[in-house]
């Protein structure tokens, strides 16, 4: 992204709390914790002088990408002061956690645009992509601006530089 002209910023919600990785047990580090990280690098980003405040973008990865998809409903937007900065859009990356659901999905509208990207329903091994897409159609029959890409041929974390693996200690 460097390389296209893009600014990108890295927030790195473990090591600060002497959390080496979740792997295997997801919750030494709260969900909620990610996305307070995730507001509040927003409204530093929204602050710097060659910055776009209105095209600043959130992508997740894998457990990343529940925080970029979180990120985008007031519900959990209002417990961070941004002062006033809003995620222009939302990316998540192969989609996790579409059998959760809030109550939120009823009431409220996402601020700004999501984009799912997933892997292939034949390889991804975290999370049902019918389901997603499932999630992700009754999302967008509410109103909300919500699309999905599903890369054939493609694993969990298909952007990696790693190749394709299993991690029997991975929760999922």
């Amino acid at each position: 992204l460097t390389a296209a002209g893009y600014a990108v910023f890295v927030v790195y919600s473990f090591a600060p709390r002497g959390v080496a990785m979740t792997i295997s047990n997801q919750s030494l580090v709260d969900y909620s914790a990610d996305v307070a990280d995730a507001l509040n690098a927003l409204k530093l980003l929204a602050t710097h002088p060659l910055i776009d405040a209105k095209r600043i973008f959130n992508i997740g990865f894998s457990r990343g990408r529940s925080t970029a998809f979180q990120t985008a409903w007031p519900t959990w937007q209002r417990p961070v002061d941004t002062a006033g900065a809003k995620f222009a859009g939302h990316v998540p990356m192969y989609q996790g956690r579409c059998n959760v659901r809030f109550r939120t999905d009823d009431r409220e509208t996402a601020t700004a645009l999501i984009l799912m990207l997933m892997a292939d329903r034949k390889n991804e091994t975290g999370q049902s992509v019918e389901l997603c897409i499932k999630y992700a159609d009754q999302l967008a029959a509410k109103g909300n601006k919500i699309t999905y890409k599903e890369y054939k041929g493609a694993y969990h974390g298909f952007d990696g530089m790693y190749p394709w693996s299993v991690n029997t200690q991975a929760t999922s």
